[in-house]
């Protein structure tokens, strides 16, 4: 008797189906994984790096107004303040010369070594609307206090109505309080800094 072995079934071919499905499911869930953490790795990166500049601008700020606060004297120094504006300060500082009477003028960084020295001119801090945001200017002024040359020392300063605002100096003691304050973000606290510096007599 000639008998007839039953048929196996296949079920293998059924799973791998599914199995390829499911694979390719969790390949895409490991794709979209990567990719969202690349993209959260790279905003976070770009988040410190201008968290970085904001800092640095701060730092720049201070070490420059710092330079020129410490040469001037309380009598060539100058600061306008109106209200619901960024104060500004004027001031000029001695200028190197053979004679025993003092000159006083203003350091020009920017200009050619014989020009540097500016006799009977002055250093204007302002901030000025642009259009990337306020910015901190160093000025140097001719006798008529005409604009000749000027530098951004610093970006993103606060308006003057705020606190801190983008520039204050205020008399404390023998002291001049510089506080510069930079606009602030959304959902961050203020970001400012302030040094006290004694000009000479």
């Amino acid at each position: 008797m000639n008998r007839l072995a039953p048929r196996r079934s296949h079920p293998e071919s059924g799973s791998s189906i599914v199995e390829l499905t499911i694979g390719g499911a969790l390949i895409a869930i490991l794709g979209v994984a990567a990719m969202s953490l690349t993209a959260a790795s790279r905003d976070g990166a770009a988040t410190a790096r201008q968290a970085t500049l904001r800092t640095t601008s701060l730092r720049n700020a201070s070490t420059v107004m710092r330079e020129d606060l410490v040469q001037t004297a309380a009598a060539r120094l100058t600061v306008t303040k109106v209200a619901g504006q960024n104060d500004v300060v004027t001031l000029q500082r001695p200028i190197l010369t053979a004679g025993a009477t003092p000159v006083w003028g203003a350091f020009d960084p920017k200009a050619a070594p014989a020009l540097r020295m500016r006799a009977d001119h002055f250093t204007r801090f302002v901030v000025v609307g642009a259009a990337g945001g306020r910015e901190l200017r160093r000025q140097t002024l001719a006798p008529d206090l005409t604009t000749i040359a000027e530098e951004v020392v610093a970006r993103g300063l606060a308006g003057g109505a705020t606190v801190p605002a983008g520039l204050t100096v205020d008399p404390v003691g023998d002291m001049w309080r510089v506080t510069i304050g930079l606009e602030q973000r959304p959902d961050k606290p203020p970001e400012s800094i302030q040094f006290d510096v004694a000009p000479k007599n």
